[in-house]
């Protein structure tokens, strides 16, 4: 990564809360939806209202406000509430109205960077239409009862990963998680897509084999 882990870590966690107080959270009060999407450099609502997020600022009714201030600054230069959707989550999303908004725009465009290899690689994968969740803030799809996702990263890893994670695995060293499988996603390597949409594909293979037969 061209930027230090702390200011990565810093922008993951400052785009996390945006994307779920004023991104999720007003999808949810008007369209009753916390799915949101992530590809080309930007977070988007699915549903209204029209919200987007990316390296310039929070884009909505044609404004655009830049990343400063609080969360809570954000929203009301934008015309929005900064409110959690009322939904209930396993894992607390960290942080709150009140957090201010730090991160280098250089440490924001790597983040948004791992949802573009992300779709790149799980558009090429499956037909089926990829999540960004804004409990885990991964961008997953699930595929014949498998997830396959990708995190920017998380407390499992605080480096950006592809995932595949099936109901149950064998013992072929490819299931290398507790959950399943990961692999860590370069940034800086031009091949991170391609690489990542190989992954995806040797988890479904192996768990196809791995069924019983007859």
């Amino acid at each position: 990564m061209a930027t230090t882990d702390h200011d990565y870590d810093r922008a993951r966690s400052e785009l996390h809360l945006i994307a779920e107080l004023i991104l999720a959270g007003s999808q949810h009060r008007e369209s009753d939806t916390v799915r949101l999407t992530a590809s080309n450099g930007q977070i988007s609502t699915t549903k209204e209202p029209a919200i987007s997020l990316d390296v310039a600022g929070l884009h909505f009714r044609g404004e655009t406000v830049a990343l400063q201030g609080s969360v809570a600054d954000l929203a009301q230069a934008a015309s929005v509430q900064a409110i959690r959707p009322d939904v209930v989550y396993h894992d607390a999303v960290p942080g709150d109205a009140a957090t201010l908004l730090t991160a280098t725009p250089e440490a924001i465009a790597e983040v948004l960077r791992v949802y573009t290899i992300g779709a790149e690689a799980m558009a090429a994968f499956s037909q089926e239409v990829a999540v960004l969740w804004p409990e885990h803030f991964d961008l997953a799809i699930r595929v014949d009862e498998v997830n396959y996702g990708i995190s920017p990263g998380d407390g499992y890893s605080p480096k950006p990963y592809a995932y595949v994670g099936p109901n149950s695995v064998g013992e072929d060293p490819f299931w290398n998680a507790p959950f399943g499988a990961v692999h860590l996603i370069d940034l800086a390597d031009p091949a991170a897509s391609a690489d990542t949409l190989a992954f995806l594909r040797r988890g479904q293979a192996l768990v196809a084999s791995e069924q019983p037969t007859g």
